[in-house]
């Protein structure tokens, strides 16, 4: 089948578009900026991404032609970002804006153009996320990650305490040197959620931010290592998240 692209869920090959170019993913943009303080932040920030994408449609005659395109743009005209995924990169998506499609006729019954989409957040995103849990039966205790992708991962960390607990529980990526701290009390069976994306930690479901303190770890693509420290010996650690790509 020749290669096309999902956006929102739906399949436009069943539309007859079919990708002519290659993929996108090699582009990447960082740009430095400048603070109030008319200093330099000691870090880049990453551009949105543009994806610009070489498209054919061929019809069965210039009428069916231009209704197949009728039907791609009611898929793409969305002002909110959509899942958008090409099949020669199945593994990923982006969440990117529609933003054109320009092109011409060489034949009656075939349009080819360009189809140009926006990525504010210009991450590609694994479509499986993963989802482990590790007994947490010794303090501390270590647990080894391998995250694929090529972009620090966001994970969200899920502790469930497994007895009355009253101390100070650090989380420790111990490849990046990230640490975060949390200290308070957790009831047998509940659970704390560390949220790594939004920067938010909640316990039950409710805010839970007294008593934060450090960084909010991510994980590096490759190897990683979780240290957990002062959460007891008895309880599990849910570990999910998406791995990344530039």
């Amino acid at each position: 089948m020749p290669p096309s692209i999902t956006f929102n869920g739906t399949d436009l090959s069943t539309y007859n578009l079919v990708l002519m170019t290659p993929d996108p993913s090699a582009q990447l943009v960082a740009e430095s900026y400048q603070m109030l303080t008319k200093a330099y932040a000691p870090e880049s920030k990453s551009t949105p991404k543009t994806l610009t994408l070489g498209v054919s449609v061929v019809g069965t005659s210039r009428a069916n032609a231009e209704s197949l395109l009728d039907s791609i743009k009611a898929v793409l005209n969305s002002r909110r970002d959509g899942r958008l995924i090409l099949s020669t990169m199945s593994d990923r998506y982006w969440n990117a804006r529609f933003t054109g499609l320009f092109g011409s006729w060489p034949a009656a019954s075939v349009f080819e153009g360009t189809l140009s989409f926006m990525a504010y957040d210009p991450f590609a995103y694994a479509v499986t996320e993963t989802n482990v849990t590790h007994d947490i039966d010794a303090d501390p205790t270590e647990i080894a990650l391998t995250v694929l992708g090529s972009a620090d991962a966001e994970p969200v960390f899920v502790f469930t305490a497994g007895e009355e607990w009253d101390a100070s529980l650090t989380l420790l990526n111990a490849v990046n040197g990230m640490a975060f701290t949390w200290a308070d009390a957790m009831a047998s069976g509940e659970r704390l959620t560390v949220d790594c994306r939004t920067w938010y930690v909640s316990l039950e479901g409710s805010a839970a931010m007294t008593g934060v303190g450090g960084q909010f770890p991510v994980l590096s693509p490759g190897s990683n290592l979780i240290s957990v420290a002062g959460f007891g010996s008895l309880g599990t650690l849910r570990i999910r998240y998406r791995a990344r790509y530039m």
